[in-house]
């Protein structure tokens, strides 16, 4: 079959070809591009951390499942929206250090499975950053 998408892309070949003195064959494609759309998107999930875990050092340990019928090429890592690169081979366990100059509060970090042909998806959870401590009040047990 010939699909409509086709037959509009066709004339400005055709057209172009005609004004460039350039050559071709007289077929139109008949296939359609199958590598994209749900069927073909990856599935991550966040193993670890779990969703709201209290961080108070700079190293945040992350483990995730992610699959993709083209297979997955690599994992992007974002926490408090800073971009932390990606991994790009098994397992999918892994970890980053958190700068110092991020402040104690709730950031996310977004992880992104991509594959070979850009087909991705998202996973997000809530991390709590706590690295300042908490201050104390001593007693004097001889106070009356």
């Amino acid at each position: 079959p010939i699909y409509p998408q086709y037959a509009a892309w066709e004339v400005g070949v055709r057209t172009w070809i005609a004004t460039t003195n350039a050559t071709t064959t007289d077929r139109i494609p008949q296939a359609a591009n199958d590598q994209y759309g749900p069927a073909f998107t990856p599935t991550i999930t966040i193993l670890e951390p779990q969703n709201q875990l209290l961080v108070t050092g700079s190293f945040l340990a992350i483990s995730v499942d992610a699959q993709a019928p083209r297979g997955v090429k690599a994992i992007d890592v974002k926490f408090a929206d800073r971009d932390f690169g990606s991994v790009q081979s098994t397992p999918w366990s892994f970890g980053i250090t958190i700068p110092s100059d991020i402040p104690d509060g709730f950031y996310d970090l977004v992880l992104t499975a991509s594959d070979d042909v850009g087909n991705k998806a998202t996973q997000t959870v809530t991390i709590s950053l706590q690295r300042t401590p908490e201050p104390t009040t001593e007693q004097n047990p001889f106070t009356l």
